[in-house]
């Protein structure tokens, strides 16, 4: 994921598709959280880990200097109505 200007509400991603062969999952995240969280993690980029709808997205960072920290962010899904 590449970080945007600060006060963006886009974001441009890529994902693997064949990592994840599950049924498809509707998630949505408040993008000035998401933004804040981008903008303080190292890097330009970073690993986000979802596994289902109701449970928290954890955002780590590719790279980290030094490498002996361990840097994470939690951030919980918005419910999305239909």
């Amino acid at each position: 994921m590449r970080r945007l200007p600060p006060r963006s509400t886009q974001s441009r991603s890529s994902a693997a598709s064949d990592v994840y062969k599950r049924q498809a999952i509707e998630m949505g995240f408040k993008s000035v959280f998401l933004a804040e969280i981008l903008a303080n993690l190292p890097g330009t980029e970073v690993n986000i880990a979802l596994s289902d709808p109701s449970r928290v997205g954890l955002i780590t960072p590719i790279y980290t200097e030094p490498e002996n920290e361990e840097l994470c962010a939690l951030l919980m899904p918005m419910m999305i109505t239909q």
